[in-house]
């Protein structure tokens, strides 16, 4: 389970953090963003709400190593509370972040 947001949260991230004063991040000026947990299965399903069983039944399980080894070393369940207290916000789910990539990445539309 890992934490995901969208290209415009990681973009107001940046903004954000360029607004906040030095002495807001303390001795510590590393951050975790805050963003939605989910497994595979729960963004799929997020796909098949928003977008409909034929988009999403064209997701074919493919095992890669590579990927897997990838995936392995990221952490999981970031909660990213001292972010999220300095204002750092995200999507609050992954239907929304699907959303947002069909709007501004896809210009609204997708192939059904």
């Amino acid at each position: 389970m890992h934490t995901h947001a969208s290209p415009r949260a990681a973009v107001g991230f940046l903004v954000h953090a360029a607004g906040l004063a030095r002495d807001a991040l303390g001795p510590r000026i590393n951050l975790s963003m805050p963003g939605v947990c989910c497994t595979v299965a729960e963004q799929i399903a997020a796909l098949r709400r928003i977008a409909g069983d034929r988009v999403a039944g064209r997701i074919r399980r493919a095992e890669d190593a590579l990927v897997a080894r990838i995936v392995a070393g990221w952490p999981e369940r970031i909660e990213a509370r001292r972010a999220r207290a300095l204002g750092f916000k995200a999507e609050s789910s992954f239907d929304e972040i699907v959303r947002i990539h069909i709007d501004e990445d896809r210009g609204g539309t997708f192939v059904h």
